[in-house]
């Protein structure tokens, strides 16, 4: 016997299927149909990604650029000097043939197939991830943006820039995966 649904069950529908939209969205904060306490609040508020059974997570800041790692291999979570250098490089090259007014934001995320570099062009109104490995490409949120040409200037150039990342971040996702 199916239950009918009262609207109790449709809000918490909606929740989770919000949650689930902004999991990758490390530093957003998390929608509770249930009240919490303050600890929680504030312990959420900095992590709503749940790693996977055996998953371990490590942050590093490399040119005021949150990288958040997440691998099931304890070695594989930290980052050699290389692989470093490589992440400042590109996070240089996008800031000089891209923006310079971008903010990266919740910024960048390694996992075992794939690393992605979330932000925004604050003088465009344009929200961006680029993504090397699976799924990768680059992908746009601009919501009711007028289409200008300053608007299409910066999207061509992000377009551009996608080739670049993918071609200095591949090497780092094989890196991984071999070790």
């Amino acid at each position: 016997m199916t239950q009918m649904k009262n609207s109790y069950d449709e809000i918490k529908g909606m929740l989770k299927t919000l949650r689930n939209l902004n999991e990758s969205k490390v530093t957003s904060k998390v929608l509770r149909e249930d009240d919490m306490s303050t600890q929680d609040k504030l312990s959420d508020n900095y992590s709503t990604k749940t790693p996977y059974s055996g998953e371990k997570d490590d942050v590093n800041v490399i040119n005021n650029v949150e990288v958040n790692i997440s691998s099931t291999d304890s070695d594989d979570i930290k980052l050699t000097e290389e692989q470093k250098t490589a992440i400042s490089t590109i996070i240089d090259s996008f800031r000089d043939q891209v923006s310079k007014l971008v903010e990266f934001d919740p910024g960048m995320t390694i996992t075992e197939k794939q690393i992605r570099l979330d932000g925004s062009i604050s003088d465009v109104d344009i929200n961006f991830v680029l993504i090397a490995g699976e799924q990768g490409g680059i992908y746009v949120n601009a919501e009711m943006l007028k289409v200008e040409q300053e608007v299409m200037t910066e999207l061509d150039k992000l377009m551009k820039f996608e080739k670049s990342f993918r071609d200095a971040m591949e090497p780092l996702i094989t890196d991984r995966q071999n070790n």
